[in-house]
């Protein structure tokens, strides 16, 4: 088995993501650092929120606490990655990016910010889905790709059973090896 290898992209080029509604962003590459800082960032927001009473519905319940923090990271990353955009407008024609702009996008198109999460995202999300095809699964196919092999049969029928019946030249039995 050969040790699972990463594609290392080194090119720090902005990308173009389309997102969906005619909408494309330019982001630039997220570095583990920043990832990190915008990790850390989120928390401190979530600690900020709390203390000051202002979690939003019921701060207490777990399920809530994770999706505040999935949104303030989607929120962080927005505000670092974006550089450009086509496709995001007002009444008066294309807005520019700005924090303000790019907070309004993301707090005010729910569908549109969890594709952004999920496209800038994915580079590394699918390291883990697909081992860069280095490794075999577990069960043989991986989990980005469908299985092509039929499944096994459940029950296999026994094979019949020979009757012992003892032959007239047959050597006795504590004469032999096995």
């Amino acid at each position: 088995m050969r040790a699972t290898m990463i594609r290392l992209d080194l090119s720090d080029e902005p990308r173009w993501f389309d997102l969906g509604r005619d909408v494309r962003v330019q982001v630039r590459p997220l570095t583990t650092p920043v990832y990190n800082l915008i990790q850390a960032r989120a928390l401190e927001l979530m600690g900020q929120l709390e203390d000051d009473g202002e979690l939003p519905l019921d701060g207490a319940n777990q399920t809530i606490r994770e999706a505040l923090y999935r949104a303030l990271i989607t929120k962080g990353l927005a505000l670092y990655a974006i550089l450009a955009w086509e496709g995001i407008g007002d009444a008066d024609g294309s807005v520019p990016v700005t924090p303000a702009s790019i907070e309004a996008l993301i707090d005010g198109q729910p569908i549109l910010a969890q594709v952004f999460h999920h496209a800038y995202l994915e580079p590394l999300t699918m390291l883990d889905v697909e081992k860069n095809a280095s490794t075999p699964a577990l069960g043989g196919s991986g989990a980005a790709g469908r299985s092509i092999a039929d499944g096994a049969a459940t029950t296999v029928p026994l094979a019949p059973v020979a009757a012992k019946t003892p032959k007239a030249n047959a050597a006795p039995p504590s004469n032999t090896l096995l």
